[in-house]
């Protein structure tokens, strides 16, 4: 038998199992609660314990409530690596939207230059501001217009837009607004708003314009515009208890058809309890009429003679709406129109008022820094009715912070929590922090094996420390990898740059498959770390018996097993360093003579064989 050999001179062939590990402290509860800002919460300090006692805010935005006092000790040489933040909290149940009906306005022709770009008219309807029923207000106003292209040779598109629409001198807020043009007229119809804030600086029970202006672009050659064609009706209410955030959920749609049945439709998504309100206007109304949807009540219908088409003809715009007692997904409307040869349609969902999150922040030396997690104030997003916990950030989630251990275990480390409460009351009962860091351990593994030799599971491990500390290796069991018992344990003083080796013993393995690692602690600070884990079958306790001969020996070594062939021989220094590698490629080769190389000097050494069941090691004296 001429064995080959492959030579290798390595510094080292190792692998890191473990120098760092990662460690989650908490959930820990707040220690206190304070208040920052105007808005006062009340009875901050009931945040530390989930117990059905509140901390509370009312009706606006609130001042930051600021959860503090942790009680977080962290390893100083530890890297942060997230924060999981738990708020439980609820709000109490919303009034529901209410108005005070709706007003019709209808004005008079107006007249204007023909051919010419301009300011077509502006036109006043009186409104009187009702008493509020209730906080958080919204001024909608509807407005209509027909014949909005009124043009002979080609439609202009639009030919009349509404650019400015203002109450008691208030711009009031665009919401939405939907256009069909039709040669030569076309229609529109458009819905505007103004919110609570807008309407405190006027005075209840005081009569105010609703100002429309509207814009002509112009028409070129023989076009030609008649002035009193051009008819405009409005609709005004005032509803109650309204989100003042993000009031509204605008959707439109138009279809234009023949006069004996046109459809249009609107489509909400997203929409919470509150009020869809869904507007119409069509051409040709005396003779006509526009069907309400399904399931919604139709508030006004408002009929407007054509006088510049001899009364014959005339306009309708329809305000229908519903209340939604629940959220709803989507919601759909349909309208139709006949005796007309237009229709236009478009809505709102007004959204009842709730309670969102307006700020989310973390706290570091008692100030808030980095992202603000808040959840969007839009549908489904309000706080709940019940108690609840709600997740912010993550235990991979830093929120854009670079965290030292003495910032998070600081006293004024903590949460500051800012809420958009709106014709409620937003509570929280409780707000806890979980951390996740990462331990820098002095230790590091660069070697854990598991053989067998004797009856016995036999462990190597090869290590490095960087200081002279003691640390104590507990070599544990387990039958099912979770669950695990320490077989030996040994406590060895570290040297700081050496390689160090410890090994183990386990005499009793356990039936069937049985799982083995090293928990690794340094006693000076309680830094645990663990290796990988490795596995072996009872049958390979059938121990494979390897005999080494002469050893020592000087020129030629004898290797020799009795059950199952050599696959592979490695030697190592007692540093766990490689210095011969042989891989056989013989089959059924039980028995092997190796030449000692000249390299291998004087000294003990390691001798590893591989065979098809079994890793075996044997100490080696080379003479």
């Amino acid at each position: 038998m001429k064995p080959s050999f492959i030579y290798i001179l390595l510094s080292m062939v190792l692998f890191c199992l473990a120098s760092q590990a990662q460690t989650t402290v908490g959930p820990n509860s707040a220690g206190a609660g304070a208040n920052s800002g105007t808005v006062a919460w009340v009875n901050p300090g009931n945040i530390t314990t989930t117990n059905n006692a509140y901390a509370t805010i009312t009706n606006g935005v609130s001042g930051f409530l600021r959860a503090s006092n942790f009680g977080f000790a962290i390893p100083v040489s530890s890297t942060i690596t997230g924060v999981l933040v738990e708020i439980e909290r609820r709000a109490n149940p919303v009034n529901p939207v209410t108005s005070t009906g709706w007003v019709t306005r209808s004005m008079t022709d107006y007249t204007g230059s023909a051919n010419a770009a301009t300011t077509y008219g502006t036109i006043n309807h009186s409104y009187t501001l009702p008493s509020p029923a209730g906080a958080n207000r919204m001024l909608v106003a509807v407005i209509g217009i027909e014949n909005t292209d009124q043009v002979t040779v080609t439609t202009q598109n639009p030919g009349v837009t509404i650019t400015n629409v203002t109450y008691g001198g208030i711009a009031m807020t665009f919401g939405t607004t939907n256009y069909i043009a039709s040669a030569p007229t076309g229609n529109r119809v458009a819905i505007y708003y103004l919110l609570e804030s807008q309407l405190a600086t006027l005075t209840a029970g005081t009569t105010y314009n609703l100002q429309v202006t509207k814009n002509f672009l112009g028409e070129t050659g023989a076009e030609t515009i008649t002035p009193n064609e051009y008819v405009e009706m409005v609709g005004l209410n005032t509803y109650s208890n309204v989100n003042q955030t993000a009031p509204v959920d605008v959707s439109s749609n138009a279809l234009a058809g023949s006069p004996a049945a046109i459809t249009a439709t609107a489509a909400f998504t997203n929409s919470r309890d509150g009020d869809v309100i869904v507007a119409a206007t069509t051409n040709n109304g005396p003779g006509g009429s526009i069907t309400q949807a399904a399931t919604y009540t139709e508030n006004f219908e408002l009929v407007r003679n054509n006088i510049g088409g001899g009364g014959s003809v005339g306009a309708i715009l329809e305000v229908q709406s519903k209340t939604l007692t629940a959220p709803a997904a989507n919601e759909t409307v349909s309208a139709t129109a006949t005796g007309a040869t237009r229709l236009v349609i478009c809505g709102i969902a007004i959204r009842a008022a709730r309670v969102y999150d307006n700020s989310v922040m973390l706290m570091q030396g008692g100030v808030a820094t980095g992202n603000n997690y808040a959840i969007p104030n839009t549908f489904p997003n309000a706080w709940p009715d019940t108690d609840t916990y709600i997740s912010y950030g993550g235990l991979t989630d830093t929120w854009g912070v670079t965290w030292t251990p003495a910032q998070i275990n600081a006293a004024n480390f903590g949460l500051s929590l800012q809420a958009d409460a709106r014709n409620a009351i937003a509570s929280v009962d409780h707000i806890r922090i979980t951390v996740r860091y990462m331990v820098i351990l002095a230790t590091e593994v660069k070697s854990f094996e598991i053989s067998i030799a004797k009856q016995q599971v036999q462990a190597t491990l090869l290590f490095t420390t960087t200081d002279h500390d003691k640390y104590q290796f507990d070599f544990e069991r387990s039958q099912n990898g979770n669950d695990f018992t320490a077989v030996q344990n040994l406590v060895v003083q570290g040297t700081k740059t050496d390689l160090q080796q410890v090994g183990f013993y386990d005499k009793n393995p356990l039936p069937n498959t049985s799982y083995y690692r090293v928990k690794i602690t340094e006693l000076q600070n309680g830094k645990v770390s663990f290796t990988a884990l490795r596995a072996i079958d009872n049958e390979e306790l059938q121990i494979e018996n390897l005999l080494l001969f002469p050893n020592p020996c000087k020129e030629q070594l004898t290797l020799q097993v009795e059950q199952s062939a050599i696959e592979k021989v490695s030697v190592f220094d007692t540093k766990g360093q490689l210095l011969l590698l042989y891989d056989n490629t013989e089959e059924n080769t039980q028995l092997l003579r190796l030449p000692i190389p000249a390299y291998l000097a004087q000294g003990v050494y390691v001798v590893q064989v591989v065979t098809a069941k079994q890793i075996i090691r044997k100490q080696l004296v080379i003479q």
